[in-house]
């Protein structure tokens, strides 16, 4: 499996997000069932997540899927605009 860098940019929509997740399990080899077993969560909740449908999901879901299908998540603050005030 070759490792990728995904940028997921402020903004991205769920939807976005969960097609990311879901290409990343599909290339381990996963089905959601083992996918929500090592996420200690639902194969019910891995689909909602994956079609954009979980109430917001935060980073932690989102770390926590990524360690389920052999991914890490790396966050990086880089300069952004100035707000006027």
């Amino acid at each position: 499996m070759t490792r990728q860098v995904v940028h997921i940019v402020p903004g991205a929509s769920g939807r976005q997000v969960g097609a990311v997740l879901r290409r990343f399990r599909l290339e381990a080899g996963m089905t959601q069932k083992q996918t929500g077993l090592r996420m200690g969560t639902s194969q019910a909740y891995v689909a909602n997540v994956e079609a954009g449908r979980a109430p917001a999901m935060g980073i932690r879901t989102l770390i926590r899927h990524a360690a389920a299908v052999g991914y890490a998540v790396q966050v990086r603050l880089v300069p952004g605009r100035r707000r006027e005030r």
